[in-house]
């Protein structure tokens, strides 16, 4: 999972795709989430989406995601993904 959409967000989201990764990407952005739709991204939401944790746990066939990539550099992103990753998962 992607948290923020820029160069390094989009980056990530290439780079998981060429090696054929389930992956998530999300933004506030809605115009960067659907570039990242575009890119190949298995799910792409904004967390404005009512529900986008119980969206994503479902796209990950009700699993939280092992390891998120935290690229927004915002302290929120930070909590969100400390929020979303599994017990025992990773977070970058």
């Amino acid at each position: 999972m992607i948290l923020g959409l820029g160069v390094v967000g989009l980056s990530a989201v290439a780079f998981s795709n060429a090696f054929g990764f389930n992956t998530v990407a999300m933004d506030l952005n809605d115009k960067r989430v659907e570039i990242a739709r575009e890119m190949g991204a298995g799910l792409s939401i904004s967390p404005s989406t009512p529900g986008y944790a119980e969206k994503i746990k479902e796209f990950f066939n009700g699993q939280d995601p092992d390891l998120v990539i935290e690229a927004a550099s915002s302290w929120r992103a930070i909590k969100t993904g400390l929020d979303l990753v599994r017990s025992a998962g990773t977070g970058l």
